[in-house]
């Protein structure tokens, strides 16, 4: 779905540039879920499992995606690479896999009822 988007010319939603950077927060979004995706691949689906080393290695494999999305739009009419979009990518990463870490820890460390 991102390498789709990527190669359009134009996005086919329209973006609601009146929401202070809309672009920057799609793109923490979208690619938060795809730091979740590397995260529950690593684990095979294990994420009771999850632990720092596998997070960051989750921001590490998603911003180098990031970085060669951003090289992809150099070759596509209309886009444009951004350092911005790849420190977004990362951010976004970060946080799910956080969320992620926190929210597991915290469960695992419960007491039984």
């Amino acid at each position: 779905m991102i390498f789709y988007l990527s190669s359009q010319s134009r996005l086919p939603v329209e973006m609601p540039y009146w929401v202070p950077y809309v672009d920057k927060l799609a793109h923490a979004a979208v690619f938060g879920i795809l730091g979740f995706l590397f995260i529950r691949a690593w684990l095979e689906g294990k994420l009771e499992a999850v632990n720092t080393r596998v997070v960051a290695f989750a921001v590490l494999f998603t911003a180098l995606y990031g970085i060669t999305d951003e090289i992809h739009q150099m070759f596509v009419p209309g886009r444009s690479p951004a350092v911005g979009d790849v420190i977004a990518d990362a951010l976004g990463a970060a946080v799910f896999g956080a969320v992620l870490y926190k929210w597991k820890k915290r469960t695992r460390e419960a007491p039984a009822v």
